[in-house]
């Protein structure tokens, strides 16, 4: 089986989900043509769903590596959500934790992304 990806994006951020085996041959090229498209037309702010990933390999982590670098390059973050028990050690092992955010939820994820609410100052207080 190849993997298969379904996509959509709420407020400039891309939330893609990956079926299937993440591995050396067809997938990691088919992953890293589907990120090569997101950041070609302009959405370098990723929020990958790695939940129905059933198997990650070596390159798939390389591919993993080499699209959040792709999307910094290109002024965005690649983040991950839902991983299953394999992947997460797998990540843990090889201090990949550091390098791709790792968030909870789908709604923690596109909030992470988010601008901070700017601070509305005080109104100036009159003399007396």
């Amino acid at each position: 089986m190849s993997l298969q990806f379904l996509n959509w994006e709420i407020d400039g951020v891309t939330v893609l989900t990956a079926i299937g085996r993440l591995t050396l041959g067809r997938a990691t090229t088919e992953f890293r043509a589907v990120i090569e498209e997101l950041i070609a037309a302009g959405k370098p702010n990723i929020l990958l769903n790695l939940r129905e990933v059933t198997w990650l390999d070596s390159s798939g982590i390389g591919e993993l590596v080499a699209a959040h670098t792709a999307c910094r390059s290109h002024g965005g973050t690649l983040k991950l959500i839902h991983l299953g028990k394999r992947t997460e050690s797998l990540l843990q092992m090889l201090s990949l934790y550091a390098l791709c955010e790792v968030v909870s939820s789908e709604e923690e994820g596109l909030r992470s992304f988010s601008p901070p609410a700017a601070e509305v100052p005080e109104a100036p207080q009159q003399a007396a």
